[in-house]
């Protein structure tokens, strides 16, 4: 499958941040990124005023702080939620509601 992401804001590691940008996939894989790319038999997605972070790795985890169960008042192995963005699967960068008992450690 062929996707194009149009119009997004794409930040890579290699220039400044692309206004406008398109980031163009086939089965999975990133293609190429820029400007004024060829989207013929590509699948539109417009991501007007979203961020595209291509190859952005999101390495903090908690994996493993503490058994599953262990914590009635809350789950420090799962603090956020996955979103959808662009079609994008991409973690939260925002803390989900958590539930704490006041004066419990951490």
């Amino acid at each position: 499958m062929r996707h194009a992401y149009i119009n997004a804001i794409i930040w890579t590691a290699a220039s400044e941040p692309i206004d406008g940008g398109t980031l163009l996939v086939e089965d999975g894989k990133i293609v190429s990124v820029g400007t004024d790319l060829d989207t013929d038999g590509y699948k539109i997605v417009d991501c007007a005023g979203k961020y595209l972070l291509p190859g952005f790795i999101d390495a903090h985890v908690h994996t493993g702080v503490w058994g599953e169960g262990a914590r009635d008042d809350h789950d420090a192995n799962e603090v956020t939620d996955a979103i959808r963005t662009c079609g994008c699967s991409m973690p939260s960068t925002r803390r989900t509601s958590v539930s704490r008992t006041p004066g419990a450690a951490v």
